[in-house]
């Protein structure tokens, strides 16, 4: 079981250590793979987290917790650009009625 209280210091711990920024899923696995680290160790093993999402995802979360942000790469500038242009609905016929119109 993971603690996610402690999340925010292992990303500020990755960023101030190692000058690495990672994301909260990131920091989740490697708070559970500290949990069962004296395991592997013993075993002789080894341990590889690959974090999935770039950290400019959670960039204003991260600005907060390290005291700065990682850049959005050019490459998913674009992503997060055309993102803000979904409209989110709730669930009723009527504003998707409204919206289908406005594209007619």
């Amino acid at each position: 079981k993971v603690n996610v209280d402690k999340i925010p210091d292992v990303i500020s711990e990755f960023y101030r250590e190692k000058g690495l920024f990672i994301d909260s899923s990131t920091a989740t696995a490697c708070l559970a793979a500290r949990n069962i680290l004296p395991d592997i160790v013993e075993d002789e093993g080894h341990i590889v987290l690959i974090q999935k999402d770039h950290p400019s995802r959670e960039a204003e979360k991260l600005r907060l917790i390290c005291g700065k942000a990682p850049e959005i790469p050019e490459s998913l500038r674009f992503i997060y650009e055309q993102n803000k242009n979904i409209t989110s609905i709730g669930c009723n016929s009527k504003e998707l009625a409204e919206i289908i119109a406005k594209l007619s």
